[in-house]
């Protein structure tokens, strides 16, 4: 009995390693952009705080040195965090929508190949069946023929 053997296989292998290596790539991005959307509100959450207590220190204005200048500053420097976080994240977006579609055409690729193993399959499994079948109508005419016409069963 013949064994199947797709000629493609190793394409296949290499385009499956592929899929993998591109899924894992686009899921460490999304980590990534995960973390930074993370880290982005907690820089948000501390600028409201922190204009919060800016607020609130105007209202009780006591004598003395005024921590204005130390707050403003300290707002102005997480203005630009938040600034360069908000870049690094779009960034990571864009690196994310382009790893998609990295991962959607190999997945295409791999499908292709897929899809040809397949009809190869199908095309095996036919064959056999139709050796199997002049196999069992040979070994059923050989039958036929040692059995003599002429003789009648009583």
């Amino acid at each position: 009995m013949k064994r199947f053997r797709f000629p493609l296989q190793s394409v296949l292998a290499i385009r499956e390693a592929k899929v993998d290596q591109a899924e894992a790539a686009l899921a460490e991005r999304q980590r990534s952009c995960r973390a930074l959307r993370e880290r982005l509100a907690r820089l948000k959450d501390a600028e409201a705080e922190a204009l919060a207590g800016l607020a609130m220190g105007e209202r009780t204005a006591q004598p003395g040195p005024s921590p204005l200048p130390i707050r403003s500053a300290y707002l102005l420097g997480l203005g630009e965090q938040i600034g360069t976080l908000e870049a690094k994240l779009a960034a990571e977006q864009t690196e994310v929508v382009r790893l998609r579609q990295v991962l959607l055409e190999r997945s295409r690729e791999e499908q292709i190949i897929e899809h040809l193993r397949r009809r190869k399959v199908k095309m095996f499994r036919s064959e056999m069946v139709r050796e199997q079948q002049i196999e069992i109508d040979e070994i059923a005419g050989a039958r036929r023929a040692a059995i003599p016409l002429g003789r009648s069963v009583s």
